[in-house]
């Protein structure tokens, strides 16, 4: 039988609660939209966005370790990936596209 360490679950679960806040809301964070997604149009990344906001279909296969930090999403015939949301202190300014 495997050991489990609490203080790694209770670890896990905090960084999951604040990738589940960031992902749903985007505030704590800042939204990194590649070229390829933007160029898309303003229509389909919204309809991307709404998609990452209200994804839940984290499972052992997608979330491995169970920090909901990173998934993908079809719309229309778009496969996208957001990956990877991290907990961490960013010193310097990027862009926010949307």
């Amino acid at each position: 039988m495997a050991s489990v360490n609490i203080a790694d679950d209770e670890q896990r679960i905090v960084i999951r609660t604040l990738n589940d806040q960031f992902r749903k809301t985007g505030l704590g964070g800042r939204v990194t939209i590649t070229r390829g997604v933007f160029e898309l149009g303003q229509e389909l990344v919204q309809q991307i966005t709404n998609a990452v906001r209200t994804f839940d279909d984290f499972n052992p296969d997608n979330d491995p370790y169970g920090e909901h930090d990173c998934a993908a999403v079809t719309i229309d015939e778009h496969k996208v990936f957001f990956t990877k949301i991290d907990c961490s202190i960013m010193e310097r300014e990027m862009p926010r596209w949307i």
